[in-house]
C-alpha cells in the first residue's frame, strides 16, 4: 500500500515514498524540521535515541537512504526546491520564494492525499486544478509562441465531446480538418482519454505543425495508465483527414519517480513530467486565477491533515 497522509511508509516503500514522508513531516512540523531520529521513533522501530546511534542496530528503516532522494531533488530543482538534507534530518530551505514553496506543496500533497476519495476542498477539485497547471508547465516548456487548452474533464467547455474537438480543430488554425463520427459511435466519448492539448501553431495556417496530448495524474495509481493514449488512433476515429502531424504523447504526474525512472519513461511511449520536471518548467508567475485556487486548496488539506 503506498504511503498516503496520516500513515507511516510500509516495509516495502520506495526511497521515493519515504523521502515525500519526510517532506510532509517536516512541512507539517511546527519548526520546519525533521530527523529521521524522529522519524525511526514515530514508526515505532526505536524509543531511545542512543539506540538509533548505535551502529549494532539497523534502524531508519530507509530513512537516512532517503535523505539522498532529498539532495537529488535538490540538484534537480535548485532555488525552486523547498527542502534542504542534512546528514540525519530535513529542513525548510531558507530563500525559496513562497510561489515555488507553494506549487511543490501542492504537487506533494496532490501525491499523498487520498485523491480518489476526498480530493474536493473548498469547491476546488485538486485533480482538475492540476490539469490547470498542466497546461501552464506545457506552454512555458513548448516556448512562448505554444497555445494550449484543457481537453479532459476540468475543460472550461461543456458542449460535449463533439464540441471540444471542434473547438480544438479550430484552435490550431489549420484549414480543412472536421469532426469524424465513427461508425456505431453511441456519443459516450468524454475526453478519448486526453486531458490536455499543446500546440505550436504556424502563421500561415497551413497543415502540420507541433502538436501533443497530454494526460495529468494525481495520486500514486497511475502507472498502469501510462500507454494507455494514443494520439494516432484518436486522429484516425475522430479526426478527418487525420492530421497530417501525429501528436506526441506528453504524460504529467504530481509524483516523483527518480528511482523508477527508467523503466516508467520506457513505458510512457512519450515524454513523462514527474513533479521535479513540472517545477523545473513551472512559469516564474501564472494565471492568479489558477495560483490562488492552489492556495486554497493546499490550505484546506493541511486543516484537513492536522484534524484527523
Amino acid at each position: 500500500m503506498p504511503y498516503k497522509l496520516g500513515s507511516l511508509p510500509s516495509e516495502q516503500a520506495t526511497q521515493a515514498e519515504i523521502a515525500d514522508y519526510l517532506e510532509v513531516q517536516c512541512l507539517l512540523s511546527g519548526d520546519g524540521f525533521y530527523s529521521i531520529v524522529e522519524a525511526a521513533e514515530d514508526s515505532g522501530l526505536v524509543e531511545e535515541e542512543d539506540i538509533v546511534d548505535s551502529p549494532e542496530v539497523d534502524v531508519y528503516n530507509g530513512y537516512a537512504d532517503a535523505l539522498l532522494q532529498i539532495d537529488i531533488r535538490n540538484q534537480y530543482n535548485g532555488d525552486r526546491y523547498p527542502f534542504e538534507g542534512g546528514k540525519k534530518n530535513i529542513a525548510l530551505k531558507e530563500g525559496v520564494s513562497e510561489y515555488y514553496k507553494t506549487i511543490y506543496t501542492f504537487l506533494l500533497l496532490a501525491t499523498r492525499w487520498k485523491m480518489d476519495a476526498d480530493r474536493i476542498v473548498g469547491n476546488i477539485d485538486g485533480t482538475l486544478l492540476f490539469e490547470r497547471l498542466c497546461k501552464e508547465v506545457l506552454l512555458n516548456y513548448f516556448g512562448p509562441k505554444s497555445k494550449g487548452l484543457v481537453f479532459g474533464t476540468g475543460s472550461e467547455d461543456k458542449g460535449g465531446f463533439k464540441l471540444k474537438v471542434e473547438n480544438m480543430l479550430h484552435s490550431f488554425s489549420e484549414k480543412g480538418y472536421f469532426f469524424r463520427s465513427p461508425d456505431g459511435d453511441r456519443h459516450h466519448q468524454k475526453d478519448g482519454k486526453i486531458d490536455l492539448v499543446a500546440f505550436i501553431p504556424f502563421n500561415d495556417s497551413r497543415k502540420g505543425h507541433f502538436i501533443a496530448f497530454g494526460q495529468c495524474k494525481t495520486g500514486t495509481t497511475w502507472r498502469d495508465k501510462l500507454g494507455q493514449l494514443n494520439p494516432n488512433n484518436f486522429c484516425r476515429l475522430y479526426i478527418q483527414p487525420p492530421l497530417s502531424f501525429i501528436p506526441i504523447c506528453i504524460y504529467m504526474v504530481c509524483e516523483a519517480c527518480e528511482d523508477e525512472w527508467e523503466e516508467l519513461s520506457v513505458k510512457s511511449s512519450g515524454i513523462l513530467f514527474d513533479r521535479t520536471r513540472i517545477m523545473d518548467n513551472l512559469p516564474d508567475k501564472m494565471d492568479p486565477a489558477i495560483y490562488n485556487d492552489i492556495v486554497t486548496w493546499v490550505t484546506g488539506i493541511k486543516q484537513k491533515f492536522v484534524s484527523t
